[in-house]
């Protein structure tokens, strides 16, 4: 009879242990995917905050949002250290803890553009080259509100109520100091 019950509580244990683990992963990622709108996306996975395989060791945005459960007090942070910040990462669908992975710069030809506006102001008149920097400029100002709007939208935290998924380990690990102790 000992030996049923003591099967029991270590089966128990291992189970408690490995809810824990799955639930942490599952609301996070879900909460990140919730702000940032990121479901079906390369960003759609548990190597947002982690490394290495099966969800291993929190990378650098995932120690950044742990000390803080907030998305939005570290988007203008640069976690990874590649000169990007966290938000122009995940807008790019890019992961803000890899400092290998980041948006792509498109270089431009310094002399190539001056040779074409020298040659607009030659043979257009002043005024279309002055209407078409200015609405190159507001497209681009238009563009950076737009990203701005989307980030403020949804700034509800959903991990705030979340339970520390340390609760259900310390269940299994005195259940197993239980089981010993009815082996005795």
């Amino acid at each position: 009879m000992k030996n049923k019950l003591l099967i029991v509580l270590v089966l128990l244990s291992i189970i408690l242990i490995g809810a824990s683990i799955v639930s942490a992963k599952s609301s996070y990622l879900y909460a990140f995917n919730q702000h940032y709108n990121t479901g079906d996306t390369v960003l759609d996975t548990c190597d947002v905050c982690h490394s290495g395989p099966n969800g291993g060791s929190l990378d650098s945005y995932g120690r950044a949002y742990s000390q803080t459960r907030s998305f939005a007090v570290i988007e203008e942070q640069d976690s990874d250290g590649d000169g990007f910040t966290n938000l122009e990462e995940i807008n790019a669908l890019r992961f803000p803890g890899d400092s290998s992975d980041y948006p792509q710069i498109e270089s431009t030809n310094a002399e190539n553009t001056t040779e074409e506006v020298t040659e607009l102001v030659v043979n257009e008149t002043t005024t279309v080259s002055v209407e078409e920097t200015t609405t190159n400029e507001t497209w681009e100002q238009e563009t950076s509100e737009i990203g701005n709007e989307e980030s403020t939208e949804t700034t509800e935290n959903t991990t705030g109520n979340q339970q520390s998924p340390g609760f259900e380990t310390m269940i299994a690990v005195f259940g197993i100091i239980v089981a010993f102790y009815v082996k005795r």
